[in-house]
């Protein structure tokens, strides 16, 4: 049987034994790890093959890689110009572009920058849309490249008409000289104009028959004519009273006649002022 002090030695020599090793296999581990090579660094890919094709509706730019690569894209679509840059990559082919217009493309161009290659597109500013993306087997980054389509416009201009002139000549015919002689009368009126000239009192000038104003014919006024008619209307009422009057006075006998003095006074007084209205009107009508 162990002394009690023994036994409790031996139990905590056990307690320090585990951690040492613990600590030894650690110690272990690291050195392991630090003594490993380094790991080999990533393949630099290859830039074997670009090539550009019409699909029908766009245009796809391909750059075919040894490996998968990573890119990034920069565009100005205003500019008409887009950069590729392949990150971590080298080529094999010269740097000649392609200068084969495509559609909207005009050229495609690759140079190396640094560790990375770049690549250059230049295109008309009516490019729509650029789509990249990546396919496998083999290693390619795909560019489409969609062309927007503009609507043509029709010249609503008329086509100019074709005049043909007729050729003239360029010389005219020759006229008929007059080869009478000419009187000594016609040199002297020619020496003297002034005796060719009219004087003052017997020239006379043609009248031009156009410019005589002709003479503009009156409206007729029908107001006159109604009144005309009014006034024979009136004209003969009053003839008609008069006549009455004159054969009511006839048939009055001798004996009422003392009597009808002032009305027959009346009667002229009053055919007397109507006809003194009657001339008056008159006369303002011919006025």
């Amino acid at each position: 049987m162990l002394h009690p002090d023994k036994a409790n030695g031996q139990q905590a020599h056990e307690r320090t034994r585990v951690p040492v090793i613990l600590r030894a296999l650690l110690l272990g581990f690291f050195l392991g790890v630090a003594g490993l090579p380094d790991p080999a660094p990533a393949e630099t890919a290859l830039l074997k093959e670009v090539r550009m094709g019409n699909h029908g509706g766009y245009i796809r730019v391909v750059f075919e890689f040894s490996a998968a690569v990573q890119y990034q894209v920069s565009e100005n679509t205003a500019a008409g110009s887009a950069s590729i840059r392949f990150l971590d990559t080298t080529s094999e082919l010269p740097a000649t572009p392609i200068t084969n217009p495509l559609d909207c493309i005009d050229t495609v161009s690759t140079f190396q920058d640094g560790s990375h290659i770049v690549a250059n597109l230049l295109f008309d500013p009516k490019v729509a849309e650029l789509n990249p993306f990546t396919l496998q087997r083999p290693d390619r980054m795909v560019l489409d490249v969609f062309c927007r389509k503009e609507p043509v416009m029709a010249d609503s201009r008329p086509e100019p008409r074709e005049i043909i002139s007729e050729p003239q000549d360029a010389t005219p015919e020759p006229r008929d000289i007059a080869t009478t002689p000419i009187r000594d009368e016609e040199i002297v009126l020619l020496a003297n104009p002034e005796l060719t000239r009219p004087s003052a009192d017997k020239a006379q000038l043609p009248i031009d028959q156009t410019r005589i104003p002709k003479e503009i014919p009156k409206k007729k006024d029908n107001s006159q004519q109604y009144l005309l008619l009014l006034l024979a209307a009136i004209t003969g009422i009053i003839v008609l009273l008069i006549a009455l009057i004159i054969f009511q006075k006839r048939s009055l006998s001798e004996s009422h006649v003392a009597e009808n003095s002032d009305a027959s006074r009346e009667t002229d007084d009053m055919m007397n002022a109507i006809d003194t209205k009657i001339k008056e009107k008159l006369m303002k009508y011919d006025k």
